[in-house]
């Protein structure tokens, strides 16, 4: 006889979301009792959980905590306490909590006199003059404006939010603690750096959000170099003031059904996953992909938050069968890593974390190898002495291809430098002339039914000693 139980709690800043769900299972006997349950968030939290179970228990053998770490509170301590009276499981909790110190990400303040600072007029935009010689070191935060009958602040970080080459500026919902539970604005915002003496030559970003509890400041970490806002011969900052403005449209998502409109349905962001969703979308569009997926075997006791192929089948399934967007916890808590892992994936990496594991799962099953027969390309590695007669040639396989965006106008000019040949800067050991000067080059042989294209938009820049982001356009199609 054993019981296992499956736990999920997401503490928010207004309330604690539990969902708990033992699993009692005997030679004879199986039943999953579950519960859920949402109370109001207060600093220190005590929750007891009492189930029926049969004389003959007494272990709990195993016991899992999932706890969703995009919330602004952090689970600080945790004991437990699992025992068996009066044929009753009873099993007592206390979470300790307090507000997440993250090393990765600075959190972005909120001064505490603001609640009476000046309210400017309702109006599209907000332009802000700053004085250069006035900016405190760390940031600066503009007076409060409102837009759509919501309140907005501005802040600048003049030498950078943990990045000293670039200033920051983020737009910030004012005192979001306050707004109802749930609450949410979608918004497309700009930012301006006006050039005071030719303002076509101003510097401007744009981007679009959705704000919410745990998303309440958006904006731009590495908007422009420092060195470009104080170049003098740029009209950017002159009189020792720049001007920043900032245009902000809330955008109206109620009245928006995607289902209806374009006859599919979005997943849900858990905060640092964008590449992972954009990653299942684009393979859920590969009929291929999804009916493989389909048939990956699952039992009757598989669960979600333990089983990728149900995980996985799970949002496909909702993907194309539900009106509303469509959550992925399940699906990220089944890999066994927790979203500050996550962090280190960009969406190469985890295509092919994704595709080594279902790889492994689908041996042995109607659709082993679905991954290799979807993605995997050949090309020749073709290595020529400059100088002798000497030539080596090598097979490789592929699952994607990385390609390079500057300089490039489209992806056929991506694939031109690809291939293009290239002068190594060391020497080759041969075996019959040792250390040679050669030239190093490929040709693709055969590419898969699907070709993953990862297009390369950084580079790092030694002069700055940071990755660089390259913004020139390049076509698709």
């Amino acid at each position: 006889m054993s019981v296992k139980s499956l736990m999920k709690v997401v503490i928010a800043r207004e309330s604690v979301s539990l969902d708990v769900q033992f699993i009692h299972s005997s030679e004879r006997t199986q039943f999953r009792p579950y519960f859920s349950l949402r109370i109001p968030f207060h600093p220190s939290l005590f929750l007891a959980i009492d189930l029926m179970a049969t004389p003959a228990l007494d272990v709990i053998t195993k016991f899992s905590l999932s706890l969703s770490p995009f919330s602004p509170i952090s689970l600080f301590s945790l004991s437990s306490l699992f025992c068996v009276s009066d044929n009753r499981i009873r099993s007592d909790i206390e979470f300790v909590v307090q507000q997440q110190e993250d090393d990765d990400e600075m959190q972005i303040p909120h001064p505490d006199d603001d609640f009476d600072a000046p309210v400017v007029d309702d109006r599209p935009s907000f332009t802000w003059a700053v004085e250069n010689s006035k900016i405190p070191n760390e940031y600066m935060v503009s007076d409060i404006f409102n837009v759509a009958g919501y309140k907005w602040q501005i802040f600048i970080f003049p030498k950078g939010n943990n990045i000293p080459s670039h200033l920051s500026i983020y737009l910030d919902v004012v005192h979001p603690q306050t707004l109802p539970y749930g609450w949410r604005r979608g918004v497309h915002l700009g930012f301006t750096v006006v050039d005071q003496n030719n303002r076509e030559s101003s510097f401007r970003k744009e981007t679009q959000h959705q704000f919410n509890a745990r998303e309440s400041v958006w904006g731009f970490t590495d908007f422009m170099l420092v060195d470009k806002l104080h170049d003098p011969s740029s009209g950017f900052l002159i009189d020792d003031f720049f001007i920043v403005e900032v245009d902000v449209k809330v955008l109206d998502y109620w009245s928006h059904d995607s289902k209806k409109e374009t006859g599919y349905v979005g997943l849900k962001n858990q905060g640092v996953t964008c590449y992972m969703n954009s990653l299942l979308q684009m393979l859920y569009n590969i009929p291929y992909f999804r009916k493989a997926v389909y048939h990956m075997p699952i039992t009757e006791n598989d669960v979600p938050f333990r089983s990728i192929p149900l995980a996985l089948q799970t949002i496909f399934y909702s993907l194309q069968y539900s009106d509303i967007s469509v959550p992925t916890e399940q699906l990220t808590v089944s890999f066994g890593l927790d979203l500050h892992s996550f962090v280190k994936h960009d969406v190469q990496e985890f295509s092919r974390f994704l595709c080594e594991k279902l790889e492994e799962i689908m041996k042995g099953t109607v659709v082993e190898g679905t991954i290799q027969q979807l993605f995997e390309g050949y090309f020749v590695t073709n290595i020529e002495c400059i100088n002798v007669d000497y030539k080596s040639t090598s097979k490789q396989s592929f699952y994607d291809l990385q390609l390079d965006v500057k300089g490039c106008r489209d992806v056929y000019a991506s694939f031109d430098k690809y291939v293009e040949v290239e002068y190594l800067d060391y020497k080759y050991d041969t075996e019959d002339y040792g250390l040679q000067d050669v030239r190093k080059g490929y040709l693709f042989i055969d590419f898969p039914p699907v070709l993953q294209l990862q297009l390369n938009r950084f580079e790092y820049d030694f002069v700055q000693g940071t990755m660089v982001k390259c913004d020139g356009p390049s076509k698709y199609v």
